[in-house]
């Protein structure tokens, strides 16, 4: 039984081991990696949105929403 707790235990250190080292590789590039990352998704939904068309009608910028300019001359 003790052999059987002492196998879990280096296991679970080991593991432990593994997230340590993998983070403090990890953390040097993580905020270009979260920057990156959040300005891809941003722009996808702001792509969406204006391929449905939600941006274009709260700016007025469709075209079948454009007025004529107002000074003619």
């Amino acid at each position: 039984m003790w052999e059987k707790r002492k196998r879990e235990s280096s296991r679970r250190r080991k593991l432990l081991y593994l997230w340590v080292v993998g983070a403090l590789f990890f953390l040097p590039a993580a905020p270009y990696f979260f920057s990156d990352f959040f300005f891809f998704l941003s722009g996808r939904i702001v792509g969406y949105l204006k391929a449905v068309g939600w941006i274009g009608i709260a700016r007025n910028e469709l075209p079948h929403t454009r007025q004529p300019a107002a000074s003619c001359g």
